[in-house]
């Protein structure tokens, strides 16, 4: 898509959460300061970007939920001017639609396989990892398990949700650090490396819980204020993880997974059957409630605000059923005109129910409807009776 509008000479960049931090950073100030008039992205984008001015929001693809669509298209319009979200879907979207939730459960035997592979694959004895992190390349352990892609990041997010794991997607996450050793070991170190010693002494100076729980620090800011390269600081912090002298977690671009829990052994890895089919039956009910909002011949915005829950609503009069149903009742009103005149006696009278019977590919209630807006907009005047009218 990018591609092709840009080759229609529309300024337009992309964004998704696989770019980097630089990248991603760039990208969103080129959209907020108009050098780029459209961008074309994953819902990754536009959380925590307060654009105004954005006129259109075009869902390429059918939203998983109501929740999400509302939330999607809610990021136009935001300078309370007129504002347009158009969604585009076809019967195939909504049967792909159905499969993604399929997707997002994988069996429960093949969430366990990949629980007990990613505790292999970050060489995690049974019983440890409580509380630790560890940066993960999920293309990397997809292909050394043999399985997809997507179904490891959905048993992942299962996972997760269990609250086994945590998988942050967020890749702006500095680097952390914990003493793991004595002052008096630490010493022993810095007495015979400078270097070294310079690197400690300053950590143990600006971060007094380091002993106790993990620290935020910035190589950067370290070297500057010790006057070392920041290539050496990593370096020298590397050496000292290798001697389990502490626990260093460099700033990383790839996703990061925590265990919430000690790693489990395939016995004590418990996932209640039930709690998969309540989570599954919960996607299911959102996703029916959003296919129902594209297909019912409602108001659209009724339909948003009944989901949810207000109850006493009137139609928009701006959304695609609107307008729709505004332009099938305005070509009736001027077939009812045409056929009154056909119709109507020397006395310039149309008996309306010749004028239904006139009329078989519609209801008596929408031709009765239509009768009421045309006497109140003074077109036609009803005799007191309701059998009859003049055209006006």
């Amino acid at each position: 898509l990018y591609l092709h509008l840009n080759a229609k000479n529309i300024a337009t960049d992309y964004y998704h959460a696989g770019l980097t931090y630089e990248d991603r950073k760039l990208k969103q100030k080129r959209w907020t300061t108009n050098e780029v008039d459209v961008i074309v992205a994953t819902n990754a984008f536009g959380m925590g970007i307060d654009k105004p001015d954005v006129r259109f929001v075009l869902h390429h693809d059918i939203p998983a939920s109501i929740e999400a669509y509302f939330q999607e298209a809610g990021r136009a319009g935001r300078d309370g001017e007129a504002a347009v979200a158009n969604l585009f879907y076809e019967t195939d979207d909504i049967n792909r639609l159905r499969e993604q939730v399929d997707l997002k459960f994988p069996p429960l035997e093949t969430i366990k396989r990949i629980y007990n592979a990613l505790g292999n694959h970050l060489q995690l004895a049974y019983g440890s990892g409580k509380g630790q992190t560890y940066p993960i390349d999920l293309a990397h352990f997809s292909d050394k398990y043999s399985q997809p892609l997507i179904l490891v990041y959905n048993a992942l997010k299962f996972l997760e949700r269990c609250e086994f794991i945590e998988l942050s997607e967020n890749y702006k996450v500095p680097s952390q650090l914990k003493m793991t050793t004595t002052h008096q070991e630490l010493y022993n170190y810095q007495v015979k490396d400078p270097v070294l010693n310079k690197v400690i002494q300053f950590i143990l100076r600006t971060e007094m819980g380091v002993f106790d729980n993990y620290q935020t620090i910035f190589e950067t800011k370290i070297a500057a204020k010790i006057n070392l390269p920041v290539r050496t600081v990593s370096e020298k912090l590397i050496l000292l993880n290798e001697l389990e002298l502490i626990d260093y977690i460099p700033r990383t671009e790839l996703p990061r997974i925590t265990y919430i829990t000690e790693r489990l052994t395939d016995q004590n890895l418990s996932i209640s059957p039930t709690y998969y089919k309540n989570r599954k039956d919960v996607a299911y009910r959102k996703l029916d409630a959003m296919i129902h909002f594209l297909t019912a011949e409602r108001c659209k915005s009724e339909l948003l605000l009944a989901y949810f829950g207000e109850s006493d609503t009137q139609p928009c009069g701006h959304c695609s059923y609107c307008i729709q149903s505004s332009a099938e009742i305005t070509s009736l009103r001027m077939i009812i005109l045409k056929h009154a005149r056909l119709i109507q006696t020397e006395h310039e009278k149309v008996e309306i129910a010749a004028l239904i019977a006139s009329l078989p590919n519609h209801t008596e209630i929408e031709i009765l409807e239509n009768l009421r807006w045309l006497s109140e907009h003074h077109e036609i005047i009803v005799d007191p009776m309701n059998k009859s009218f003049v055209l006006n």
